[in-house]
C-alpha cells in the first residue's frame, strides 16, 4: 500500500513522526509512504480516495497562477510583474525562505482553497490539464477504486462559530460556491440557484448562531459531498470502472486533527469529519498525547478497535485483490456490493458495516439545467 499524505499541497509529510502504519502492517502487508514536493514548490493501480475527487472545486485552479506567484516574490523582495524574471528570482531563493513566504499569503480561505495547486494550463504546448477536470473526468483511467464522503467534512475549517462569521459565508460566499460546484457562468443562474441554496439549506433566513449544523452541511455539500456523489454516479456508468462508495458515521473517542487545530471551540458533537477515518486506519502519534485518559490505540474488544479491525480489513484486502470483502469474517460482517449502472451501492461504516442503495438521490444543481 502506497500512503500518500494529505497536507492542500501545502505542508505534512511521509514521515512517521505523526502518523504510524501500526495498525495496517498488523495485517501482514508493506506500507510505503512517500514526499512529494508542497506548495510554491509545486500513478497507480487500485486508488482509495478519502480526501475529495477531483471534480471537487477547490482541487484544481480555473485560472493562471501569476497573482499569487507575483504576491510570493513580493514578499520576498521582488516586486516585478513579468514571469520570466519572478522565476529567475525565486531561483535564486534559498527553499526555507520559499516555505516561510508561502505560509504568509495564507489566509483562512486558503486552507480550503488552497494556493499553489494543479491549473489549468491550455496556454503550454503539453498541457497536463488542457480543460476544465468535470469535461475530462468521463475519460479517467478505468481502475478499481473506493471512494467515500462523511457526514459532516467541512466542520474541520469552521473556526469561527460567530453570527456575523457564518452570514459572511452566507451572504458572500455562498454566490461563488454555486458558481464553481454549478460550473456556471451565467449571473442571473447563479443569483436564482443561490437563492435556491439559501432556502434549501436555511428556509431563506440569514443565519443565527443556531445555523452551524446548516452551515457546516451546506458546505461539506458543496466542497465534498455532491461533487464526490457525482464523481461516483459518472463512473458507475462504466462497464469495467469498479467503484466501491461509502459512507463514514462512526462517532468514537480518537482524538483527530480537528480537536488539535480548533479545541472544541466549534461543537463536535454528533459530526463526522475525514480526519476521523484516519484516526481508526493509521495510528494518530501527535494525536495521542491529547488523549489523558488514554494516549494508548484502542484497546481489543473497544468499539473503536472494532472499527479499526473493520476498516484495516477492508483497505488492506482491496490493496490484495481489488475486493474489500472478499469474505466475511469477524472482523468484516457485510458484503460491500460495488456502485453498478442500475445501483447506487454503498457502504455505511459506523458500529455495524451495512449495505444499502440510494435510491432518491437529489443534486440541487441538477434543477439549474
Amino acid at each position: 500500500m502506497v500512503w500518500i499524505h494529505g497536507g492542500s499541497y501545502l505542508f505534512r509529510s511521509g514521515s512517521d513522526i505523526i502518523q504510524r502504519p501500526d495498525y495496517l502492517l498488523a495485517k501482514e502487508i508493506i506500507v510505503v509512504s512517500i514526499n512529494y514536493r508542497l506548495g510554491a514548490f509545486g500513478l497507480f493501480h487500485k486508488a482509495i480516495l478519502q480526501s475529495g475527487v477531483s471534480t471537487c472545486h477547490w482541487v484544481i485552479k480555473e485560472t493562471q497562477q501569476e497573482v499569487i506567484s507575483f504576491k510570493l516574490a513580493s514578499l520576498l523582495g521582488n516586486d516585478s510583474k513579468d514571469p520570466e524574471e519572478i522565476v529567475e528570482f525565486l531561483r535564486t531563493i534559498p527553499a526555507d525562505e520559499i516555505v516561510k513566504a508561502q505560509h504568509q499569503i495564507l489566509t483562512l480561505e486558503g486552507y480550503m482553497n488552497p494556493h499553489f495547486l494543479p491549473m489549468i494550463d491550455n496556454d503550454v504546448k503539453r498541457p497536463l490539464f488542457p480543460h476544465p477536470i468535470h469535461q475530462l473526468v468521463n475519460d479517467d483511467n478505468d481502475i478499481p477504486i473506493i471512494v467515500d464522503y462523511t457526514s459532516h467534512e467541512c466542520l474541520l475549517f469552521l473556526t469561527d462559530s460567530s453570527e456575523n462569521h457564518l452570514n459572511m459565508i452566507y451572504e458572500y460566499e455562498l454566490p461563488n460556491h454555486v458558481r464553481r460546484v454549478g460550473n456556471l457562468q451565467d449571473p442571473v443562474k447563479i443569483s436564482q440557484l443561490t437563492e435556491r441554496v439559501k432556502q434549501w439549506y436555511f428556509n431563506g433566513k440569514p443565519c443565527t448562531e443556531n445555523s452551524v449544523p446548516s452551515i457546516i452541511q451546506c458546505m461539506s455539500d458543496f466542497y465534498m459531498n455532491i461533487p464526490t456523489t457525482e464523481f461516483v454516479n459518472s463512473r458507475r456508468k462504466k462497464k469495467g470502472a469498479v467503484t466501491y462508495f461509502y459512507k463514514f458515521s462512526y462517532i468514537g473517542d480518537q482524538t483527530t486533527t480537528k480537536h488539535i487545530m480548533m479545541d472544541d471551540k466549534v461543537p463536535m458533537t454528533d459530526n463526522c469529519i475525514m480526519c476521523k477515518i484516519l484516526s481508526y486506519v493509521k495510528f494518530q502519534l501527535f494525536a495521542s498525547l491529547y488523549k489523558v485518559n488514554d494516549p494508548q490505540p484502542p484497546a481489543i474488544g473497544t468499539r473503536d478497535r472494532k472499527v479499526v479491525e473493520a476498516l484495516t480489513s477492508m483497505w488492506t484486502n482491496f490493496v490484495k485483490s481489488g475486493n474489500p470483502t472478499p469474505a466475511s469474517d469477524q472482523n468484516v460482517t457485510a458484503t460491500w456490493l460495488p456502485a453498478t449502472a442500475d445501483a447506487l451501492n454503498y457502504l455505511e461504516i459506523n458500529d455495524a458495516l451495512q449495505c444499502a442503495r440510494i435510491t432518491d438521490y437529489t443534486n440541487i444543481f441538477q434543477e439549474s439545467d
